[in-house]
């Protein structure tokens, strides 16, 4: 196929940006290796947002495995919704749905307060819809009127 001279040396420039943006992006994934595992994992999830995790599968295979095996999953009594979501999200590592037994009420409902924290919210719904058979919790998370529709 012909392309003009100019067009193809453009593309070979593009080529070479994206090739560099790759590069800072794999040494932004190893820097934040020495972060906190929230700051840690809020960046993964960025990237798989993108939708350009598969240019770095190895960088974050590495960071999630150093993250699992420093800190493993512990339900530290200050972990919020959004974090035990977050960790939840993450692909081949198991962590118990029952992780989100503490964020429901005396009546066994989610809490209604929880309604106001939008960004855990959407780290919920997201976890619930990663749920395998059996996992009632997330089930309950979906239809659960209280988190679908605040009242405030």
């Amino acid at each position: 196929m012909y392309m003009p001279l100019q067009q193809k040396e453009h593309i070979e420039k593009m080529q070479q940006q994206i090739e560099e943006l790759k590069e800072e992006v794999k040494g932004l994934v190893m820097k934040y290796s020495q972060k906190k595992p929230l700051q840690k994992l809020e960046l993964i999830d960025a990237i798989q947002r993108l939708g350009v995790s598969y240019h770095f599968e190895r960088e974050i295979s590495e960071v999630l495995e150093k993250i699992y095996n420093s800190y493993g999953f512990h339900d530290e009594e200050d972990d919020g919704l959004y974090t035990i979501s977050l960790w939840f999200r993450q692909h081949g590592y198991y962590i118990s749905c029952d992780v989100f037994n503490k964020f429901k009420d005396g009546d066994g409902e989610f809490k209604a307060s929880l309604t106001v924290d939008i960004p855990s919210m959407l780290s919920l719904y997201e976890a619930a819809h990663l749920r395998m058979h059996g996992e009632e919790i997330l089930d309950e998370a979906l239809l659960s009127p209280p988190l679908i529709f605040s009242q405030s």
